[in-house]
């Protein structure tokens, strides 16, 4: 059971759930100083903001794992979920790297030496050739500069094993003094030119996805970022809601809730809250006259 919202009179719409919680699978692990300011926020205000999004069928979670396990330490029973085709081609799986900030060029060489000592097992090649070889997967992972790339030159089958090994990597940039912040692809390739460090790593499958939330062998937090056609925000889903025992009795909630605004389109690249959307984006928001 499900309601699907017809936007406009072309072929905008969207699909939106309640799904049990124990029915909802992770695909990657959470940052937890981050699981626990959302849990707060989420007691303080007493809503949640955002709905998940899953596969339609394998109910696999492509984005909100914090909200997942965040409405799971509260003890609610539901997730407000936008469903969707996952393996359509429509839906894009992008990925995070790690951009580590120095205090200075001369701290950034000496951990980048230090490292390169201490791990004995990267190639030193150019910038754009460690990208391509992490594209084929003929590299696993990848130390970018300014002025060079250093790669592990293995070959990927699975991509789970990389970025585990790389958990390691970056704990040992940070304990040299490097600042850590996941950025887009195409952000920390520009940030490298202010005299960062980047960590980059091979591409993720959608099967690859699926096989981590099925087998419960999930990846580090902020691996994958996906890219939906259309990501709906504002639902403002009150937290009391989702203790209803009936999805039937959740789904007229719904129901009347909607009735009592509209949605209202965003273009790509829109940034909301300080984060930054490359998809369309559509806000919830209610009538005046119905608060």
């Amino acid at each position: 059971m499900a309601i699907e919202v017809k936007l406009s009179d072309d072929d905008d719409s969207i699909t939106i759930s309640f799904e049990p919680l124990e029915k909802l699978r992770m695909h990657e692990e959470v940052i937890e100083h981050s699981l626990e300011k959302l849990v707060a926020r989420i007691q303080r205000e007493r809503v949640l903001k955002n709905p998940v999004i899953a596969d339609s069928s394998s109910k696999t979670v492509i984005d909100g794992n914090h909200r997942v396990e965040a409405l799971r330490r509260l003890g609610a029973k539901y997730a407000p979920v936008q469903l969707v085709e996952y393996h359509s081609s429509s839906i894009v799986v992008e990925r995070w790297f790690r951009a580590f900030a120095f205090n200075d060029l001369s701290s950034l060489k000496r951990a980048l030496r230090r490292v390169l000592k201490s791990w004995g097992i990267f190639e030193e090649t150019s910038v754009e050739e460690a990208l391509k070889k992490l594209e084929q997967r003929s590299a696993s992972i990848a130390i970018l500069t300014r002025e060079q790339g250093f790669v592990v030159g293995k070959a990927v089958t699975k991509s789970l094993p990389a970025y585990r090994k790389a958990q390691l990597l970056e704990e040992e940039l940070e304990a040299l003094g490097g600042k850590k912040t996941y950025e887009m692809e195409s952000v920390a390739l520009e940030m490298l030119k202010g005299g960062v460090l980047v960590v980059a790593l091979p591409p993720i499958t959608k099967e690859e996805v699926v096989e981590a939330s099925t087998l419960g062998k999930l990846y580090p937090p902020k691996s994958t970022r996906h890219v939906v056609p259309l990501r709906v925000l504002g639902l403002n889903i009150p937290l009391e809601w989702l203790n209803i025992e009936r999805k039937d009795l959740l789904l007229d909630k719904l129901r009347n809730h909607l009735q009592k605004g509209r949605f209202r389109k965003m273009p790509p690249r829109t940034k909301i809250n300080g984060r930054l959307y490359t998809e369309r984006v559509v806000i919830f928001e209610v009538n005046k006259e119905c608060l």
